[in-house]
């Protein structure tokens, strides 16, 4: 399929259509549905594994997906901008979902957050968790990814010096919290664990 503005291909997958008035709405709309969807999707897993850390695990690739599903929508768009949005989110949830399905793997059991949520509410947590882990997280998710959305949906424009500052303060993060993460994993490894 060839998107007949740009004359290059699409993926397979067709743009939502933008109105005169260029809401994008139904984009953000579709990210929340596909971000809801899979986190409601993982709540039968976490009462199958009875561990709801499983959400942990999802939490940075779901930020890839979301905003993938994003560029898709929004037929690709080949600008600089958003070419680098799309590659600083990539890389950042890559680098993140090594680190939590890692950590989450590790774990003998549930995650102790989660054990003393699990013990506080009860019974009754099995269905809780889907309104106070899952649907919360996806909605949470959504929030936090609005900013790269919006920045993919902008009107294509060059990039400018706060880009360039913005994609190194990004880089450099990205750099500071993988030394942090292995810091962390070395300090976590180190210690007798408790249950």
């Amino acid at each position: 399929m060839l998107d007949p503005a740009a004359d290059r291909p699409t993926l397979g997958v067709r743009p939502i259509e933008r109105t005169s008035d260029l809401s994008d709405l139904p984009v953000y709309m579709t990210a929340l549905a596909i971000s809801g969807g899979i986190f409601l999707a993982l709540w039968p897993v976490s009462l199958w594994l009875r561990d709801v850390g499983v959400v942990d695990a999802w939490w940075a690739p779901g930020f890839g997906v979301a905003v993938g599903a994003v560029w898709l929508l929004a037929g690709q768009p080949a600008d600089i901008r958003a070419l680098l949005v799309l590659c600083l989110v990539a890389a950042w949830s890559v680098r993140l979902s090594f680190v939590m399905v890692r950590r989450w793997r590790r774990h003998d059991g549930e995650d102790r957050r989660y054990r003393l949520i699990r013990k506080g509410w009860g019974a009754s947590f099995w269905w809780k968790s889907l309104f106070i882990v899952f649907v919360l997280q996806g909605f949470l998710q959504w929030v936090v990814a609005l900013g790269a959305m919006s920045g993919l949906l902008a009107s294509p424009a060059p990039i400018g010096l706060f880009a360039v500052v913005g994609a190194a303060l990004a880089l450099i993060g990205l750099a500071v919290e993988t030394v942090a993460d292995a810091q962390l994993d070395a300090f976590n490894a180190a210690r007798p664990r408790a249950h």
